[in-house]
């Protein structure tokens, strides 16, 4: 019997087996990306606390922290303009007032050297509110996350900017951080906001744009202009 020619197979097969083949190496590099971030994120957390730097916070401080936050909800509310200058005694202490847990609390220094601002951190990752799965993952029960940053804040055509001029954990810049840099070429954190996957991201960029009108460093203190009528601006947009 003369033997049946062969079946040709036609483009509809090669784009098949084409996309078949995409998905399973996409699924292959998937697994080893997620991998890698998993080692580079437990790579980067520590045994034991770093030393923070000693920036006492004195009664005075917490009562000019306490009076920049009336005149600031005055405002608010009034939809007045203001301009409020916040030293770095003040900061240290609205985040001693402000963050409900008190151990997290004394897990932060916020300094202000040469027009930026430094955030000192040694946070104890179970003080997070991290679920038990990604803890898991990370393996980061009774460990630390030791970083410092150096910030610089600004005003752009966005909206206010806070970038990050340098990133340091446990004393070197992370190799995850250089990644994503290279990857969403921007360094200011206000922008990284979706890629942190931080809820309602959109939403709050918006919001920070509608509420400042001015954001800057001036004579080592953070100096922020509320915009007039900011409130009612956020609540209209939410219409």
């Amino acid at each position: 019997m003369p033997k049946s020619p062969a079946r040709k197979r036609g483009c509809l097969f090669y784009l098949g087996a084409g996309i078949i083949a995409i998905v399973i190496l996409f699924l292959i590099a998937s697994q080893i990306l997620e991998y890698v971030l998993r080692k580079e994120l437990r790579n980067m957390l520590a045994e034991t606390p770093s030393s923070l730097p000693e920036l006492p916070i004195y009664p005075v401080d917490e009562a000019n922290a306490r009076a920049i936050s009336k005149q600031f909800l005055t405002a608010w509310d009034h939809g007045d303009e203001v301009t409020l200058a916040f030293s770095r005694e003040v900061l240290n202490a609205l985040i001693k007032e402000n963050i409900t847990s008190a151990s997290l609390s004394e897990q932060i220094r916020i300094d202000i050297q040469d027009n930026q601002i430094i955030v000192h951190a040694s946070v104890l990752m179970d003080d997070l509110p991290l679920s038990k799965d990604i803890m898991n993952a990370l393996e980061a029960q009774d460990k630390y996350l030791n970083t410092t940053m150096k910030l610089d804040c600004t005003l752009g055509k966005t909206g206010p900017s806070l970038l990050v001029r340098e990133m340091k954990v446990s004393g070197k810049e992370p190799s995850l951080w250089s990644f994503l840099l290279k990857l969403t070429q921007t360094r200011d954190l206000v922008q990284l906001m979706p890629a942190f996957q931080i809820k309602n991201a959109q939403q709050i960029q918006k919001q920070l744009k509608l509420a400042i009108a001015d954001i800057d460093i001036r004579d080592n203190q953070l100096v922020i202009r509320l915009a007039p009528g900011a409130k009612a601006a956020i609540q209209k947009a939410k219409e």
